[in-house]
C-alpha cells in the first residue's frame, strides 16, 4: 500500500460491516480486513471491471466469504455502519450521501478536492472527529466523522479543524507551499487583492503555528 492508502486504512475504526464505496481496486477494504478493522466488507463501485480487480484481491488473500461485490452508485440501496469513500472530489462524496436512504454512522473520507464544500455539507449530519492534513507525494485531508452535528468557524472550513488545532509539521509545510504560491502570483509588485488576502491569512497561520 502507499502512505496514503496507509493512512485511510489506519483511520478506519473497528466495524462488524464496513463499505468500501468507489473501492476501485479494493485496497483499502482488503486491508480493513487483513488488519481485522472490520469482520465484513461491501465493496460498491460504478465500474465492474474495478469490482472484478477488487474480488480478485479479496480472493487472492483468502477473504472472499467476508466480502460482498455490489455494482453501482454510493451504497446501492443499502445502509451502512460506517463507509470509507476515498479518492473522489468532494462535491461528489457530499451526492454520494445526500442520495443516501439513511446515513452510514461513521465516515472515513479523503477527497481529492473541493474540501471546504464538503467540510461545511458534513457538519449538518456529523461531528468532525479529526480532520487533517497528510503529505505523501502530494497534500491530502483525511477526515473521519461521526452522526451529529459540527459547528465550524470560517477558517475551520477552509483549513480543517485539527490542522488548526494541532498544528501538526505537514500542515506547517501546507501553509509555507500555499505561501509560496501567493508569493509567485504578488511577484513584482503585481495587485491581486484576493491573492495579497489570502497571503495575509496564512502569514497569520504560520505565525500561530510557531508560537505553539
Amino acid at each position: 500500500m502507499t502512505e496514503r492508502l496507509k493512512k485511510i486504512v489506519s483511520a478506519i475504526p473497528f466495524s462488524e460491516e464496513l463499505f468500501d464505496v468507489g473501492c476501485d481496486h479494493g485496497i483499502v477494504g482488503v486491508n480493513a480486513l487483513l488488519q481485522k478493522k472490520a469482520q465484513r466488507v461491501v465493496f460498491t463501485d460504478v465500474s465492474r471491471p474495478s469490482l472484478e480487480k477488487a474480488r480478485a484481491l479479496a480472493i487472492k488473500n483468502g477473504l472472499h466469504d467476508k466480502c460482498e461485490f455490489l455494482c453501482g452508485d454510493g451504497f446501492c440501496g443499502r445502509r451502512a455502519e460506517t463507509a470509507v469513500i476515498a479518492g473522489m472530489g468532494g462535491l461528489e462524496i457530499s451526492k454520494i450521501l445526500l442520495k443516501a436512504e439513511q446515513l452510514p454512522d461513521r465516515l472515513v473520507l479523503q477527497p481529492m478536492r473541493g474540501v471546504p464544500e464538503l467540510r461545511l455539507e458534513l457538519s449538518k449530519n456529523y461531528f468532525l472527529e479529526r480532520d487533517e492534513i497528510f503529505f505523501d507525494g502530494k497534500f491530502y485531508c483525511l477526515i473521519y466523522a461521526e452522526r451529529g452535528s459540527d459547528s465550524l468557524t470560517e477558517q475551520e472550513i477552509k483549513y480543517g479543524k485539527t490542522n488548526l488545532r494541532q498544528k501538526s509539521v505537514d500542515f506547517h509545510k501546507f501553509l509555507f507551499e500555499e505561501t509560496v504560491k501567493c508569493d509567485k502570483i504578488l511577484v513584482n509588485g503585481n495587485h491581486v487583492p484576493e491573492v495579497e488576502r489570502r497571503k495575509a491569512e496564512l502569514d497569520l497561520l504560520l505565525a500561530n503555528w510557531r508560537e505553539q
